[in-house]
């Protein structure tokens, strides 16, 4: 401190101006950048970064500049939680929606393939055994020319919630 005051060395700040465009500025860089890298390089980022911003900032202190520590290093660590958020919420909508035509482990493999659908538009195909059942209501066109169309449906309806509770119960998918 005495050899800045004697040397008229003085720390210098950036102006606002610039210090607020350069989070911004960070805020979307890093929003765009994270998106598109996987939960573990993520993590590795958001905690490599205040390293390095902390290094860069030491660096500036000797150079006489006096660069903010707290706020782009919040900056990145909030853009980080944002996106995690958003990915849990896109994710949970996902699966709400397949819940309802398909098993939650079914849903689930769908979800951690997704980006084989998004490149190719289809999952790949892969080899699994698989027990299938097949079935069929016995005398269902006798019972079907009893009912008016919206009672069979209704019927039909309670089968079908009925069975493919069961299914789902052990693990099946109803397809």
């Amino acid at each position: 401190t005495l050899d800045n005051l004697l040397n008229d060395r003085f720390l210098q700040r950036p102006a606002g101006l610039w210090v607020s465009l350069g989070l911004v500025v960070l805020g979307g860089i890093s929003g765009l950048g994270l998106h598109r890298l996987a939960l573990h390089w993520q993590l590795v980022t958001v905690g490599i970064f205040p390293l390095l911003w902390f290094s860069g900032a030491l660096l500036g202190f000797y150079a006489q500049w006096w660069l903010p520590l707290a706020a782009p290093i919040l900056t990145l660590w909030l853009t980080g939680i944002a996106l995690q958020v958003r990915s849990y919420n896109d994710r949970q909508l996902l699966m709400d929606l397949f819940s309802k035509h398909v098993s939650t482990e079914t849903a689930q493999l769908i979800w951690e393939r997704r980006s084989e659908i998004f490149e190719s538009g289809e999952l790949q195909a892969q080899e699994l055994t698989a027990t299938v059942l097949f079935m069929d209501i016995r005398g269902f066109t006798t019972i079907s020319e009893q009912f008016q169309p919206a009672e069979l449906l209704r019927w039909l309806n309670r089968y079908l919630d009925a069975m493919t509770e069961c299914i789902m119960a052990h693990g099946g998918v109803v397809d």
